[in-house]
C-alpha cells in the first residue's frame, strides 16, 4: 500500500503537519551533526540527502549560530 503525501496532509490538521515537519527537520539536523562528528564530509552527507554539499555546512553553521545566541 502506497500513501501519497497529499492524503496525509488532508488527514492531518495544518498545525499537526507543521509540528511533524519541524520534528523531521530537527532529526535531519541531528543526523547531520552526528555524521559530521563521526568524520563524514559535507559532500558525502549532501550526496546521501540528495542536496549540494553546501547545504549540510549551512545547516551546521545555523546550529552553531543558535548555540551562541543562547
Amino acid at each position: 500500500m502506497t500513501i501519497q503525501i497529499g492524503e496525509v496532509i488532508e488527514a492531518m490538521e495544518k498545525t499537526q503537519f507543521d509540528k511533524l515537519t519541524e520534528e523531521l527537520e530537527k532529526v535531519q539536523n541531528l543526523l547531520i551533526l552526528i555524521a559530521t562528528k563521526s568524520g563524514a564530509k559535507s559532500d558525502e552527507i549532501g550526496k546521501v540527502l540528495g542536496v549540494d554539499a553546501s547545504v549540510p555546512r549551512k545547516i551546521l553553521a545555523g546550529l552553531r549560530a543558535g548555540k551562541r545566541g543562547k
